[in-house]
């Protein structure tokens, strides 16, 4: 008896959890705006990915509050990392350019979170051109789920974006996405406007762009980031002390290899100079 009883209770809660899937994809298909838009945010918690197919279906809905809450719960959906995710990845570029911000921001959203690499360059293009800085913000922060250097370069042109908001994002997602195995080229680009960013007015922007020029280890910095022990944050003069910890350490491993190297060429030469025995 006691064997059974685990067996019957989750007979007992999938049959439920099955009838509130079917009660919230009924709601869905109805007209009550407010009872569509309720299905759809509950239809993305359920993480079911019979839900997706229906949720497209009302991308198209005349009202713009469906289509976001849509959106919202296809983004939801996209973590369940089901083949027909794929499915959404279309619908919710299209959204991009839906005449609601509301809708391009809740599209973005769930477009990060598909971490798709085909949707890159649409999500770069809303970061350059949409007018709307809470979309543009909502691209930053999407990027962070892609680690290209293409998503590189563009959160450096972020950090000179006319909003602040939007620039302290991108110190953030900037952050996230420089590791040692991206430190090059592009990644060097982000020097100086990561300087400015220490200039932010959010202390979040502030400690990610200390962080970031950290991880760089451009000399550069180091007067900059020395401005920020006296800090009004104690993250952020946390941070900046830490930065200019690794860049000391980072030029210090340089003048290391570099005496190394002359070492070795020069016992090299010794060696090519001593006549054969």
């Amino acid at each position: 008896m006691t064997l059974a009883l685990p067996g019957l209770m989750f007979k007992k809660f999938f049959t439920k959890d099955k009838t509130d899937l079917q009660i919230a994809l009924l709601a869905l298909a109805g007209d009550d705006p407010q009872a569509v838009i309720k299905a759809a945010l509950r239809l993305g918690r359920t993480g079911s990915p019979q839900a997706i197919e229906p949720l497209l279906a009302r991308l198209d809905d005349a009202d713009e509050k469906i289509r976001s809450a849509c959106a919202e719960a296809l983004g939801d959906l996209a973590a369940c990392q089901h083949p027909t995710v794929q499915t959404m990845l279309a619908p919710l570029v299209d959204c991009l350019n839906d005449g609601c911000e509301e809708v391009r921001f809740s599209a973005m959203e769930a477009l990060g979170k598909t971490q798709a690499e085909e949707v890159l360059a649409p999500i770069i293009t809303v970061l350059k051109q949409d007018p709307n800085p809470f979309v543009r913000d909502s691209a930053v922060t999407a990027l962070a789920n892609f680690p290209y250097e293409e998503s590189i370069s563009a959160l450096i042109n972020a950090l000179t974006d006319k909003n602040e908001m939007v620039r302290s994002s991108a110190a953030v997602s900037l952050n996230t996405l420089i590791v040692p195995d991206l430190v090059n080229k592009v990644v060097n680009n982000a020097t100086l406007p990561l300087i400015q960013a220490l200039k932010s007015i959010n202390h979040t922007g502030r400690t990610a762009a200390a962080e970031a020029l950290g991880k760089i280890g451009d000399p550069r910095a180091i007067k900059h980031l020395n401005r920020l022990l006296e800090d009004s944050k104690s993250e952020v003069q946390s941070a900046a002390r830490a930065a200019i910890d690794n860049i000391n350490a980072l030029i210090e491993y340089q003048r290391l290899r570099e005496l190394m190297a002359k070492k070795s060429a020069a016992k090299h030469s010794i060696d090519q100079d001593e006549p054969a025995v």
